[in-house]
Order: C-alpha cells, then structure tokens, then sequence
C-alpha cells in the first residue's frame, strides 16, 4: 500500500481526494527519521513531530522500495539569478524570492509571493551522530 507521512496535522480535502484516488494512506503529523537498506531502499522509520517541528514519541517502521521529499515551493527565478541578481531568502514562504530587479525589469505573480499561503512549518530533524555532523544530498542518493 501506498502511504504518505507529512508533518502537517490538517489535510485539506482535496489531498485526501487525491490520496484516496491513488490508493494511498495519509499519516499526518509525522516526519521520516531514518531509512534502511543497502545497495536500495527496504524501509523507512517515521516518528510523530510536535507542533514546534520537532520529532519526539514512538517511532514506526514502515516497508517500502521508494521515497519521494518534497522540496518545497521554489519559484522560477533563474533569469534574475543570470542577470546577477542574488536571491533573498523569505522566511514567510520558506522559499527564495527575487531581490530588487534592475530597471526594466518586473517581478510578478508567484515570483513575488504574491497569491501564495503561508507553508506548513518547515520541520528540522535532528541526527545524533557522534560526530554532530549529517545531511541530506537531494542530488545523489546513497541510502
């Protein structure tokens, strides 16, 4: 079975629609803390996340082959970043956002921020690893 862990506690209607039609479960208020597996993926570990963000409780072993991470909302600002515009960083929408554009150029739509909601709270989990250091490399996985 299909199964989706999200650390958001209220799903809208409209996921559930879209999770039910893909035969999938939805396990809100929960973050993936570990995985297993060699040479590929066999499980994952999920555990229940405060409201702070913060993974605390029982964990839950849950078998799998697959693992999609959804980075978030990134809006398409590659023609300022290659004009030398340097993103700033916005805290309200967790996302990186064009800086003041030179003359001749306008910013409009979602670029700007405009018409989005403010995401869920973004989750920080934190590894215990002796040497205090862990990452997560979105561009080469070697789970």
């Amino acid at each position: 079975m299909k199964k989706i862990a999200t650390g958001e506690r209220n799903i809208n209607d409209d996921a559930k629609i879209l999770a039910a039609e893909a035969g999938a479960e939805i396990i809100a208020g929960f973050a993936v803390v570990g995985t297993k597996g060699g040479k590929s993926l066999s499980g994952i570990t999920i555990q229940a996340v405060d409201a702070s963000g913060k993974a605390s409780g029982p964990t839950r072993e849950v078998s799998c082959d697959s693992l999609g991470v959804s980075g978030g909302f990134t809006p398409l600002i590659s023609l300022s970043v290659q004009k030398g515009a340097r993103p700033i960083f916005s805290e309200a929408f967790q996302a990186f956002l064009p800086p003041v554009l030179p003359p001749n150029w306008k910013a409009v739509g979602t670029l700007t921020g405009e018409g989005l909601s403010h995401p869920a709270p973004v989750l920080l989990i934190q590894a215990e690893t002796p040497s205090g250091k862990a990452f997560i490399d979105f561009q080469h996985d070697v789970t």
